[in-house]
């Protein structure tokens, strides 16, 4: 049977449609903390240390992860919790640690 391309075109959106987007573990958890700006501001800074110290190869161990934690806290999906912001803070930056205290926290 042949097949024309709007078919499959149509087959792909009922295919699509027909998906349970709620089992997403990339969901908002924390919709208090979504798009606060000095979540962003820590997360733009702590991705600028860590280009500049990309030449280290030991602390990026710890500063990749940490960044990817940042994003996902300004995001919504993981707690801004008061040991991310030390962490950050003794680890990683001093702006970008400050900043993440004084966000809002989710315990």
């Amino acid at each position: 049977m042949y097949t024309t391309g709007t078919d499959t075109v149509a087959n792909l959106k009922e295919v699509n449609k027909s998906k349970d987007l709620t089992n997403n573990k990339y969901e908002v958890k924390y919709p208090d903390q979504l798009d606060n700006g000095l979540l962003l501001a820590a997360f733009v800074i702590n991705l600028i240390v860590l280009v500049c110290s990309c030449w280290l190869v030991i602390p990026l161990a710890w500063m990749i992860p940490m960044t990817v934690s940042s994003y996902r806290a300004y995001k919504g999906i993981r707690p801004n919790t008061v040991a991310l912001g030390v962490c950050t803070l003794i680890f990683f930056d001093l702006i970008g640690g400050i900043l993440m205290l004084c966000a809002p926290k989710n315990n």
